[in-house]
């Protein structure tokens, strides 16, 4: 037997995920960017944001337990985080998934 509820999470998850891309997809061809380009630069500057960024609770945990001030952090990490994202954009030119 099949439990209703589930049916309707999935239904649930399906709408947002459809209305977050369709929203998505609306913001980057108002400026002449197609959605795969757009999700793209979200995939490779979330490593970024999320990992260095003081909104991020996690950040202030993880700096807090290492015994580091958070401008040190930035200051270390930054630089990594950019060249990870360089390498992301080059390896994904050359498997050719980021068209030129």
């Amino acid at each position: 037997m099949h439990d209703d509820r589930s049916f309707c999470i999935f239904d649930y998850n399906v709408s947002i995920r459809s209305n977050v891309n369709s929203r998505n997809q609306e913001v980057g061809q108002s400026y002449g960017v197609d959605a795969l380009s757009t999700a793209l630069t979200m995939v490779i500057g979330k490593n970024l944001a999320l990992m260095v960024s003081p909104l991020v609770p996690a950040t202030y945990l993880a700096t807090g337990l290492a015994n580091v001030e958070l401008k040190d952090h930035m200051k270390f990490s930054i630089p990594w985080y950019w060249a990870i994202s360089v390498i992301m954009i080059v390896i994904g030119v050359i498997l050719q998934i980021i068209p030129l």
